[in-house]
């Protein structure tokens, strides 16, 4: 960080690595590559070469080297601890890609490694950063819509047939299921209402056999405020839809987040609506957060404890399905 900026390791140059790594850190005068690393060499060189700067395929090479202040981590979900225990041994300050682990186990280790080294450890969910959640949250902050009664969030994609991409999301032992996708829900939901008491869960498959789990899911939550809430998702569907309502005492909020687009029914009778669009990137607005906070500004709106919240809700839900009962939180 001779020149003020903060020099980064990106760690896992699949879809979203290779986004923070060639389309964002680029963007932020803060920061800088100073390192890529992925299993595959002709990736990691490729991607090297356009970013002149280093390469390696061995992660502990990456974020041991000198020329490293911190570390992005954009790893399969499997390949989270050991790059993170390398990281908390050696001072270096981890942005981690959602979810924070495969399985809770895993995230609970990574939270005690976290707290017991003092490294910084942000969870890369985005969803917090897309300008629907941000006014919903400052609108909740700021006591407009009073409190919250029952928010449903749906997630409805297709994304089951680019799964050859990454041909480890198609096996339940190297993710968290349709929850890969349905984590940003969960934690969206935790943003809103606070942390989650209970949750009941249905899984079903049926669309597809290209994974081996479930590729629809219903998840009921009850919170610790008294509010209910609904996620309900899909990667079969073939109408893409990422929406939701959110009814308080004071008003109702529905919301459609492909048009980044929020109409506010209030008590009062009045009711407005606004088209928000993109501003600038969340995946920018996410990084930055993070720089700014290793080099010693405020904490950014996703810390290693709601990675592993949300973790725990999602391993809840499976619980549940598994069982046909409700599960309550924390879990032992």
């Amino acid at each position: 960080m001779g020149d003020g900026r903060l020099r980064l390791a990106v760690v896992g140059l699949g879809g979203i690595g290779r986004h923070y790594a060639t389309e964002v850190i680029p963007k932020l005068p803060e920061a800088e590559v100073a390192c890529v690393c992925d299993v595959r060499e002709d990736v990691a060189r490729g991607v090297a070469r356009r970013l002149k700067c280093e390469y390696t395929t061995d992660y502990s090479a990456a974020i041991t080297s000198g020329d490293v202040d911190a570390v992005v981590l954009a790893t399969p979900p499997f390949v989270r601890l050991g790059p993170v225990r390398v990281a908390a041994e050696h001072g270096k300050h981890v942005f981690c890609e959602k979810p924070l682990a495969s399985d809770l186990a895993t995230a609970r280790r990574i939270l005690e490694l976290v707290r017991g080294s003092g490294i910084k450890l942000m969870v890369g969910f985005v969803l917090r950063y897309w300008p629907v959640y941000e006014l919903l949250k400052s609108k909740l902050s700021r006591g407009e819509l009073g409190k919250p009664i029952l928010l449903h969030l749906t997630d409805m994609s297709h994304w089951v047939h680019h799964v050859e991409r990454s041909p480890w999301r198609a096996l339940r032992r190297l993710n968290t299921g349709l929850a890969e996708q349905l984590v940003h829900e969960v934690d969206i939901a935790r943003y809103i209402c606070g942390d989650v008491a209970e949750v009941f869960a249905y899984g079903v498959r049926g669309g597809t056999t290209v994974v081996d789990y479930e590729d629809d899911a219903v998840y009921l939550l009850r919170f610790e405020s008294g509010a209910i809430g609904s996620i309900v998702g899909s990667l079969v569907c073939r109408v893409r839809d990422r929406s939701g309502v959110l009814v308080c005492d004071e008003a109702t909020v529905s919301f459609d987040t492909a048009r980044q687009c929020v109409r506010v029914a209030y008590s009062s009778g009045e009711v407005v609506e606004e088209e928000l669009g993109w501003a600038e990137s969340p995946y920018l607005l996410e990084l930055r957060d993070f720089v700014r906070w290793v080099k010693g500004g405020r904490a950014p709106r996703a810390t290693a404890e709601d990675g592993y919240k949300a973790q725990e809700v999602v391993e809840a839900a499976y619980l549940s399905m598994t069982t046909g009962r409700p599960v309550r939180l924390p879990l032992p």
